[in-house]
């Protein structure tokens, strides 16, 4: 009866213990899987922004997304970028997207821009996005 007892205990604890780890092996991966979308989304309105950009800047020729935070209770997200021109003048300034900035006239920034002339890019650009992505827009 004793021995009963001590090998059902022993299952029980390993069953537990099973579990216990498993639960936490969930967790990790729903985890890994929101910040993955909240990424994706963040690229999709960078992809905008670097768009927005191209049309109010000349002679632009990388943007560069390089950090974003975003705030969990207004959903905005803050992107820190770095525009290159022709003329190798660098600026950087900050980029705010709402939850739903998903059109161009949304774009806003913040920041004083001394070396970028306004006017309309027509060539191609770089951009490399929060996730060090990419594309020539």
């Amino acid at each position: 009866m004793k021995k009963s007892m001590l090998v059902l205990a022993c299952v029980l604890a390993t069953a537990v213990i099973i579990l216990t780890i498993g639960g936490i092996f969930s967790m990790r991966k729903e985890s890994q899987g929101k910040e993955k979308q909240v990424l994706q989304e963040t690229v999709k309105k960078e992809r905008v922004a670097a768009q927005q950009i191209k049309n109010t800047f000349s002679d632009i020729q990388e943007i560069h997304f390089w950090e974003y935070t975003k705030n969990p209770l207004t959903g905005h997200i803050t992107v820190s970028v770095s525009v290159e021109t022709d003329d190798v003048k660098k600026s950087e300034f900050d980029v705010d997207m709402g939850e739903n900035d998903d059109r161009d006239e949304k774009y806003s920034g913040s920041g004083e821009l001394p070396k970028l002339i306004e006017g309309k890019t027509e060539n191609k650009i770089k951009v490399i996005f929060s996730d060090q992505s990419e594309e020539v827009l």
